[in-house]
């Protein structure tokens, strides 16, 4: 980067190559549709996917509690996940050190990414 490009200016660009890139996937989607082959292969896909939702939805109906268990799982690290954020944001505003060991003792570094929605 040359000259000192401001955040609008970057997410303007952004937003348009996202654009670009979804008519680009759109386009190659098409044409791997407009093959015979290619169209066959993937009503039986969804055939097949069609009857693995069926039998597991059999299957599960023995293994509910442990089902549960799972769902309530994927909440705990949900909210671990967004209280561990959390602190982290505050250490970094802060300018203090964060340092984390995982169950290796290897050292692990907070990656952080900025995501965007619409008022």
């Amino acid at each position: 980067m040359t000259k000192k490009q401001d955040a609008q200016e970057v997410f303007t660009r952004l937003e348009q190559n996202k654009n670009k890139l979804r008519e680009v996937n759109r386009q190659i989607k098409d044409h791997y549709e407009s093959n015979s082959d290619y169209a066959n292969l993937v009503e039986q896909g969804k055939a097949v996917s069609d009857k693995k939702k069926q039998l597991r939805t059999q299957l599960n109906e023995s293994i509910e509690k442990l089902l549960e268990s799972r769902d309530d799982l994927k909440i705990d690290v949900m909210s671990d996940k967004d209280l561990l954020t959390d602190i982290l944001l505050v250490k970094v505003a802060k300018q203090e050190q964060v340092t984390l060991k995982d169950q290796y003792q290897q050292e692990v570094l907070p990656l952080f990414s900025v995501k965007f929605k619409a008022e």
